[in-house]
């Protein structure tokens, strides 16, 4: 088994024990309700080394970290999507419900694909304490609980990194990080309407070559340690 499908199996039976965590609450139980978890999405430049910083992150708070691939695959699992959003209270119903009819028109891909990401990061959302990586999931999901963050790098250096790591020439390296640039950028346009570019869209904007994964890292973690602290603030207070 390959290293990427044991972390989407471990991640998956992750999602699984927290689903039904979520569903096994006691009937009349009288506990005040918890405060909003925290989740941090992670928007990146192709070849900046975004992906290893949201493992990282993961790694430090022990938190799963979901990236395009296994979201996808989860998004196109009918069953799982229904659990989903049978575990979802009615505050993100009824953003997901917005978000739905927001973003599922017009965009080029199957609307039982949207509509099923939507119910996954939505269901991701309300569990928090999560890394979510891609999908334009820091343009739709709720402000309130969660630490949008985007990594960027130099393009030349980006292409450096991708060259090395896939052992591609120059120039495939090249065309790699641009085919993956624009087709990141279209699907943020095309299905929820934003601009990945956008500095504003962010709470956190981290140059991945300067800072290099494990301080880049470091800090969001501390960002993501005070926005959370805020969070049980508001709850308590």
């Amino acid at each position: 088994m390959t290293g990427t499908m044991s972390r989407s199996l471990d991640a998956l039976d992750s999602l699984h024990h927290r689903l039904t965590a979520e569903m096994t609450v006691p009937p009349g139980s009288t506990d005040k309700p918890a405060a909003q978890a925290l989740t941090i999405a992670l928007s990146r430049q192709a070849g900046s080394g975004g992906s290893d910083i949201a493992k990282e992150v993961g790694r430090l708070l022990d938190w799963p970290v979901y990236d395009n691939e296994l979201l996808t695959r989860i998004a196109l699992e009918k069953g799982l999507s229904a659990r989903m959003l049978e575990g979802l209270d009615e505050r993100h119903v009824s953003w997901l419900e917005q978000a739905i009819h927001s973003f599922s028109k017009g965009g080029p891909l199957d609307g039982r694909y949207l509509n099923g990401l939507l119910r996954v990061l939505a269901s991701l959302s309300k569990s928090g304490h999560c890394v979510i990586v891609g999908r334009g999931a820091s343009h739709v999901l709720p402000p309130d609980t969660t630490l949008g963050v985007r990594v960027v790098a130099p393009r030349a250096w980006r292409v450096g990194q991708v060259q090395k790591r896939m052992d591609l020439s120059a120039a495939d390296a090249e065309q790699w990080v641009n085919e993956h640039d624009r087709e990141r950028l279209a699907f943020v346009q095309a299905h929820f309407h934003a601009d990945a570019t956008d500095p504003t869209l962010y709470d956190m904007i981290l140059n991945g070559q300067r800072l290099g994964t494990t301080d880049a890292a470091s800090l969001i973690v501390q960002a993501a340690r005070a926005f959370e602290a805020r969070l049980v603030a508001k709850s308590t207070g």
